[in-house]
């Protein structure tokens, strides 16, 4: 007789921090899923006013039979998403494990079963799958739009992940919300990375796209609602502070996850990430130093930037002086000067002045050489402006720039 295989077990996570008032529509949609073993693990990371009472009584009268295990946590403090998130990891014991706000809910009640069944068919191989994710406002019956878009798809379930990682370097690609994970990803990625406040993906998913794995894309399913203004947003009841800490948190990232494997980009992907970083350093001095800066500490910082600010006011006004040089004067005056110069030969040639033969013949050939000198140098630039113009577009046919 046949043993009939174990169904595996299914840890969903809900975590919490000062946005606990909507945890209830986010646990009627893990009691709506239809997958037969499921873990639910609540956390919440020290909201003040959580009461994890009526929580648990919540899910006691409203859990389904397929809820196997409930752990529900209210910490004292609040030690950061990354810090909550790598406590429920551990105590996750299911096979597959998803993730998700308390703000945010499921979308439908087959999402843990169509994961499920993904992992199944694409085998031990596969680590993350992801899936569309519906963006909402204050309500989550709002639908105001679906992410990724068309391109962040076409990058994630058709590009390498070495393409990915490229592009995740300056365009943020992953639908967080609606990952799921087989365990095994932690033994590739070590877990959450605890120096972060907030950004607890944005380090596990370059890890594995830079060593060679895909994240998985899986079609035609909507897997979560995301409300907007969670905290990755800064909401309003902690902006300046989740602000600050995702600021933080971008400055880490780049000097761990980008800036040590530049060397593997491409020139584009190279290009955007750079100027990404330098918006994220002047960004990052702006949110932390600038606001603490004396007087005269803020005008020495302004005198800085004078001078590279008086170099781009001069390279303008030299680009503009010389395309209406090139315009207004190289393109039209030396076909004038061409063309008078043309004439006075002409006419020496032709009419009877009065004027000695030598200095004739000397006046004709400066005349003659004027001419050809214009003519040359108008033909010379309108010539070099269409090598450049076929320059600039097979530039951008090879290299999209």
């Amino acid at each position: 007789m046949a043993i009939e295989k174990e169904i595996p077990l299914f840890s969903f996570v809900i975590t919490s921090y000062k946005n606990h008032e909507y945890i209830y529509e986010a646990l009627d949609s893990v009691f709506s899923q239809d997958y037969p073993r499921i873990q639910l693990i609540i956390s919440d990371d020290g909201s003040q006013d959580f009461d994890k009472n009526a929580v648990c009584d919540y899910v006691e009268t409203y859990r389904a039979e397929n809820i196997k295990d409930i752990q529900i946590y209210a910490h004292g403090e609040n030690r950061g998403t990354v810090r909550n998130m790598e406590f429920c990891r551990q105590k996750a014991e299911g096979d597959y494990i998803m993730y998700m706000a308390a703000d945010d809910a499921l979308n439908e009640n087959g999402v843990l079963s169509r994961y499920a069944a993904e992992f199944e068919r694409l085998g031990k191989g596969a680590l993350v799958l992801c899936s569309k994710v519906a963006m909402c406002g204050e309500n989550l019956s709002d639908i105001e739009k679906y992410e990724p878009s068309n391109e962040g798809i076409h990058a994630i379930r058709d590009q390498a992940p070495e393409t990915l990682f490229g592009r995740m370097t300056h365009t943020w690609t992953i639908p967080t919300t609606s990952c799921c994970y087989r365990k095994e990803v932690y033994e590739v990625t070590g877990g959450y990375d605890t120096e972060y406040f907030i950004m607890e993906d944005g380090p596990l998913f370059m890890k594995l796209v830079r060593n060679g794995h895909r994240i998985h894309w899986v079609d035609d399913l909507v897997a979560a609602r995301h409300r907007g203004g969670g905290i990755s947003h800064g909401n309003s009841l902690n902006l300046s502070e989740a602000y600050r800490k995702y600021r933080y948190d971008e400055i880490i990232f780049f000097k761990k996850e980008v800036l040590p494997f530049q060397e593997r980009l491409l020139s584009a992907d190279k290009e955007l990430m750079q100027a990404k970083w330098e918006y994220l350093q002047r960004a990052y001095f702006e949110t932390f130093e600038l606001p603490n800066m004396s007087g005269s500490e803020l005008f020495k910082y302004q005198m800085k930037d004078f001078p590279r600010y008086m170099k781009s006011i001069l390279r303008r006004t030299k680009e503009k002086t010389v395309a209406w040089i090139e315009d207004n004067f190289l393109n039209v005056n030396l076909m004038v000067v061409s063309a008078i110069c043309t004439s006075v030969y002409l006419l020496l040639l032709i009419l009877p002045i009065s004027i000695a033969t030598s200095a004739r013949i000397v006046i004709m050939s400066i005349m003659q050489t004027m001419a050809l000198i214009s003519v040359g140098f108008a033909v010379f630039l309108r010539v070099m402006r269409v090598v450049r113009q076929l320059w600039l577009t097979l530039k951008y046919i090879f290299t999209g720039r």
